[in-house]
């Protein structure tokens, strides 16, 4: 009995812990009071009062030494309609502009890609909406040779990043802290029907003109 429960225990345990796969949605708005796994080796994380309006606690980011966090609870297979990570980020007044870059890590640590441009985050204590596409058209591959088709199969995980200038695999040091919050998935924007109605009455307008020139 004792051997049976002792080889079950190792059998649970020698299991890889699961992981979602990125979908659209929201993935975190730290109200629960944790850092909802954004927790790197570091530990340059914590769960903080206050937040964009409608929230109430947000996760601050510490330079260790450098401004970065990650998080490997959403990991796997990114989702064929995700189009960007949109996330609430807000720098305190007085502690510098940052230049804040996504970045996605394949199926080893060793293929990284990241985001082209940067996002800049201005030092005023104001908070506000950033989006970063995940498309491979805005990413740059800064370390492996790994396709974006592996990336998208094999994400290991995602993090946000003080990365000035040109983009690199690394980031680099800095001081003071970042807020983020409200970190969501999104999906490739679907123009609404009134949209195709506005369209379709410009290619009408169009061949009307086409039409009256040609006379």
């Amino acid at each position: 009995m004792k051997t049976n429960l002792l080889f079950t225990l190792i059998t649970i345990f020698s299991l890889p812990l699961l992981k979602a796969d990125l979908i659209v949605g929201l993935l975190n708005d730290f109200e629960d009071g944790t850092q909802q796994n954004w927790t790197p080796p570091k530990n340059n994380t914590t769960n903080t009062a206050g937040g964009p309006t409608g929230s109430t606690r947000f996760l601050s980011i510490s330079p260790a030494p450098r401004i970065s966090a990650f998080t490997a609870a959403f990991a796997g297979t990114i989702s064929s309609d995700v189009n960007n990570i949109s996330v609430d980020m807000m720098r305190p007044s007085g502690e510098g502009v940052l230049e804040i870059r996504m970045a996605l890590t394949g199926q080893t640590n060793s293929d990284r890609w990241t985001s082209t441009v940067a996002n800049t985050v201005v030092d005023d204590g104001v908070w506000r909406n950033y989006v970063f596409s995940i498309l491979e058209s805005d990413l740059t591959r800064v370390l492996g040779t790994d396709t974006y088709s592996n990336l998208t199969s094999n994400l290991s995980r995602f993090l946000f990043r003080f990365d000035s200038g040109t983009p690199d695999s690394q980031g680099e040091n800095g001081t003071g802290t970042l807020g983020i919050d409200n970190v969501t998935v999104n999906a490739v924007a679907v123009p609404e029907p009134s949209h195709y109605a506005l369209i379709f009455a410009l290619v009408i307008a169009v061949k009307l003109a086409i039409r009256k020139s040609s006379k």
